[in-house]
């Protein structure tokens, strides 16, 4: 059956329109009993959730969070609904956010890129894999743990931890900062595009607001990418650069307050508190085997990589996807929090913000390919089928924390 190009976008709308609904009953489940559990202090469902909860209440929870966005928001529902369901009714509402952005990016480069028309079979195929992203996991064999791991998450982690609270909501605007400031790396050094630049501005103060662990890694690569792109010139762009570099202004000071709090002086415990440096410090408490760790987060990136390695040259968000997995791995391998909290391996979660983007931008590589023709089809069988591969993991993963099984 042949339809015309008007019926495939309806249908892709339809088909949109329910995986919205099925993730949001997902998410809203999930984090409802996530939410649940850990205010009534009930075994089951782990996560993060109550010492959130407790900073909205205004209870002490021995920790400090100086980045309000996605209290507020808390606070906001909670006016008419119990906290346990306001904070379900943000986070699903963010999650789903994230779905819909994925899907305008996905949709807008892929056919940008390969200056096709949109037809909907490759729209609908676009929608399907943004709803595989927010569900790839690390890949893992259920009771039997690979060699020098103890855990199937602590360890290896994931770019979709969903025990996270404050990691699932500085994601919608985290994927707005990144695909702007693509864009702004291909044309700042000739022209700085004012509304691109404001809108890049507003959306990383408002991750960095939500969970500076993004920020970090993204002003961390960008910043080298400029410094060696300025170098390159011989100063020639400095003018570009300062006006670029003012957008992060706003974010430096915001960062500079939550650092002056969270990583100096002592911590609630009494004890130092602090960035410290160590090869693999934390990284070891709970893996002893770093390299098939790296593998079964990333073995996806890495077989799309293999095949289209060319890609990192030509293709700006595909190489900032490398290059801000590099410096998320780098940190999370050289520095640790200090304290009590130096178990809580926070800089993981800049690692796996890193992977997340690493695979987002592979998973547009491999789209781009897709749907043009001229690829050799088995190529392309064996990049899907590592994605397949991790999106199937994560599932079932899903599905063992949905049930209330532990994130561990």
């Amino acid at each position: 059956m042949r339809f015309e190009t008007g019926t495939w976008k309806k249908i892709e709308y339809i088909f949109s329109t329910l995986l919205c609904i099925i993730l949001a009953g997902l998410m809203l489940f999930l984090t409802y009993q996530q939410a649940a559990h850990a205010w009534s202090g009930t075994e089951g469902y782990h996560s993060d959730v109550l010492a959130y909860m407790k900073e909205v209440k205004g209870i002490d929870s021995g920790y400090s969070f100086p980045y309000p966005i996605m209290f507020w928001l808390i606070t906001l529902v909670h006016l008419i609904l119990p906290i346990e369901w306001a904070t379900a009714v943000v986070l699903t509402v963010l999650q789903c956010a994230s779905f819909v952005l994925l899907r305008h990016y996905f949709h807008k480069h892929i056919f940008r890129a390969a200056s096709i028309g949109k037809s909907g079979w490759q729209q609908a195929f676009a929608t399907l894999a943004a709803f595989g992203v927010l569900f790839y996991s690390m890949i893992f064999v259920y009771n039997h743990p690979f060699p020098g791991l103890r855990f199937y998450y602590m360890g290896v982690f994931s770019p979709n931890p969903f025990h996270n609270a404050t990691y699932m909501a500085a994601r919608p605007s985290s994927i707005i900062c990144v695909f702007l400031f693509a864009d702004l790396l291909q044309e700042y050094e000739k022209r700085v595009p004012l509304k691109t630049t404001v809108v890049f501005c507003i959306s990383l103060l408002l991750a960095t607001m939500t969970k500076p662990s993004f920020t970090i890694v993204l002003c961390g690569a960008a910043g080298l990418i400029m410094l060696y792109r300025l170098l390159k010139n011989r100063f020639a762009t400095w003018k570009n650069t300062l006006l670029l570099g003012c957008a992060f202004l706003p974010t430096f000071a915001d960062l500079l307050y939550q650092f002056g709090g969270v990583f100096s002086g002592l911590d609630s415990k009494g004890q130092e508190a602090g960035i410290g440096f160590g090869l693999f410090q934390v990284w070891r408490e709970y893996c002893d085997n770093y390299a098939v760790a790296i593998i079964l987060m990333i073995f996806f990136p890495l077989v799309v990589f293999f095949f289209q390695f060319r890609k990192v040259l030509t293709n700006t968000l595909y190489r900032f996807g490398w290059q801000m997995y590099g410096m998320s791995l780098a940190m999370f391998i050289i520095l640790y929090e200090k304290g009590f909290r130096a178990v809580d391996a926070n800089f993981s979660w800049g690692y796996m913000i890193g992977a997340f983007f690493l695979v987002m931008s592979s998973v547009l590589v491999l789209l781009e390919d897709t749907v043009k023709a001229d690829r050799h089809s088995w190529k392309l069988l064996i990049q899907w089928g590592a994605f397949g591969l991790h999106v199937a993991c994560g599932i079932f993963y899903f599905l063992m924390i949905i049930l209330g099984g532990s994130y561990y």
